[in-house]
């Protein structure tokens, strides 16, 4: 994980440096710098470098490639290195990195080149001969990539508020997105926060020319090749097979690696196949078994894994200072209350490494939310594929279905673990969130992926089959503990301090009368009772906040 900006000039105004959104991207970056301006000073680079494999001048980027006038940004890892070099052989001699890597293919395939890399990552490849500038994100798209189309000037980056700072105009606050916000916790992955700033979908590869004018945007991903499974066994069998083949690359230059364990499936069945490679570390939400209930089921993976556990307790007495660090790490504005543990474990890996290994996205490929009823439709519709994490959509999944591995995958879960770990300079790797893994669980036919009407089948009655049914048949929670009951036993101590009555009077139509006036009037029982609703306010508060200060940052 780095964090990178560029810039198109059109060449009519002096614009701002990128310089100034420098110290937005240095939490993602901490390691080294490095940036690259095209002869005619309309092209810019600015690359924050994190460094997970090594502190290797051979690295560095932006990557320049004189001799085939390419000049590229590459964030993320690739998981088929030795086959494309051993094909790129002839064009470039041992190339010394991925983004060397990925110019040396585009050189030799155009955009092509795309469809042939496999792994985890987003980057910019300027070609100066043709006087070009490709965006491209990997068809999973876990990693993020936005994009703003002023009249003077055309700004990418890995980071919302490096846009909101660098660009020469004020970006106002989208009116859908800030709904999106109260409706449903996240801003939808085909919006932005600011308006005319929108992000790159999943596998999209968008070319710009010299004067920042879009000349394409098009979706490209590997072709996926028909699989056909039996039985349930062979599912299985297959499943195991790529979840350790995706551990493994992941582990790729990882000493000691560190896992996040909720005693929930997806992080075991990780934690579990980890194990197998190397020793990984297991880190979980400690304290109060009441108030945190994942604590004892991920002490008996750790005991039976035989492996290390840190347990990280909340500070009960701290929860508004708490709030206010959370919400700094956001680029976008984040409701869901899981953010908070999820920050709080990613602070304390950052102590130990700065790559950690989750389960995310498992439930998304596995159909793991609500019940199989849930994701079967009796009459499926068309939907726009382009829009969904893998290439295959199965005919029989239903609209719920399909909002789950769009929607929520793409806007709610990666962007929350994005932003919990890159921003705390932490890269975090997802073995569930493989292409080869996805393409295949889309083609599982229902009878196999709800195996005896079960979500996750696969991994519960496959992988897992000789666990407990403590663990196997838990009721989903993810981390969590009980915030409302914790910070309720102080009063609510700060929570007031932290909404500002704008946001009150903003998101006054949705609350109920007993919130509809200054905060520092509130009611403990009715901050107790509408808590969720409290939790957003504060969060937007804080994060309106961050963006009054960058507006005011001297030029």
């Amino acid at each position: 994980m780095s964090g990178f900006i560029g810039r198109i000039s059109k060449g009519k105004t002096p614009l701002r440096p990128l310089t100034i959104a420098e110290p937005i991207l240095l939490a993602r970056g901490p390691d080294g710098r490095g940036s690259w301006q095209s002869t005619d000073g309309r092209v810019e680079l600015l690359f924050r470098r994190l460094a997970t494999v090594g502190n290797c001048s051979h690295t560095d980027q932006p990557v320049v490639r004189s001799d085939l006038g390419l000049v590229g940004i590459f964030d993320g890892q690739l998981y088929n290195v030795e086959e494309l070099a051993t094909t790129l052989k002839n064009v470039c001699e041992c190339p010394l990195s991925d983004a060397e890597l990925v110019l040396c293919a585009y050189s030799r395939w155009g955009k092509n080149a795309f469809a042939k890399l496999r792994g985890t990552f987003v980057g910019c490849l300027v070609d100066e001969r043709a006087r070009t500038v490709q965006l491209f994100v990997d068809p999973v798209g876990q990693k993020p990539c936005f994009i703003y189309q002023g009249d003077d000037e055309v700004i990418f980056a890995s980071s919302v508020k490096a846009i909101f700072t660098t660009a020469e105009r004020e970006l106002p606050l989208d009116e859908s997105s800030v709904r999106d916000f109260w409706d449903k916790g996240f801003v939808a992955p085909s919006r932005c926060i600011l308006r005319d700033v929108r992000p790159l979908r999943p596998g999209e590869v968008l070319e710009c020319d010299w004067d920042g004018e879009v000349r394409a945007a098009e979706i490209i991903k590997p072709p996926v090749e028909p699989v056909s499974c039996a039985s349930f066994a062979d599912a299985t069998s297959r499943v195991r097979e790529l979840l350790l083949k995706a551990v493994k690359n992941r582990l790729r230059g990882i000493v000691s690696p560190v896992c996040l364990v909720s005693g929930g499936i997806d992080s075991t069945v990780v934690s579990l196949l980890c194990a197998e490679v190397a020793k990984p570390r297991l880190l979980s939400l400690g304290g109060w078994s009441w108030a945190v209930p994942d604590i004892r089921y991920a002490r008996y993976v750790a005991k039976r894994l035989g492996l290390e556990l840190i347990e990280v307790r909340p500070n009960l007495g701290n929860f508004a200072q708490e709030l206010i660090w959370m919400t700094a790490l956001l680029d976008e504005p984040l409701a869901p209350m899981s953010f908070l543990p999820l920050s709080l474990l990613v602070r304390e890996v950052r102590q130990l490494t700065n790559v950690v290994f989750t389960g995310d996205g498992g439930d998304e490929v596995f159909c793991g939310y609500g019940s199989p009823s849930d994701w079967i439709a009796p009459a499926p519709r068309e939907w726009d594929e382009d829009a969904l994490v893998g290439s295959i959509v199965p005919r029989w999944m239903s609209e719920y279905g399909k909002e789950a591995i769009s929607d929520v995958l793409v806007g709610h879960m990666f962007r929350k673990l994005d932003q919990a770990s890159s921003q705390q300079g932490v890269e975090a790797r997802c073995p569930f969130l493989d292409w080869e893994l996805i393409a295949l669980a889309r083609q599982l036919p229902p009878e196999v992926l709800f195996f005896g009407n079960q979500p996750k089948a696969i991994l519960r009655k496959g992988i897992l089959k000789d666990w407990p049914s403590t663990i196997v048949d838990r009721r989903k929670v993810g981390f969590t503990f009980r915030l409302r009951y914790l910070w309720g036993a102080t009063l609510f101590r700060g929570l007031r301090d932290l909404v500002a009555s704008d946001a009150v009077e903003m998101f006054g139509q949705y609350l109920p009368r007993s919130l509809r006036k200054p905060p520092k009037r509130w009611r403990t029982i009715d901050i107790f009772l509408n808590f969720p609703s409290v939790w957003k306010l504060a969060v937007w508060s804080q994060y309106n906040q961050s963006l009054q200060k960058l507006r005011n940052v001297d030029t």
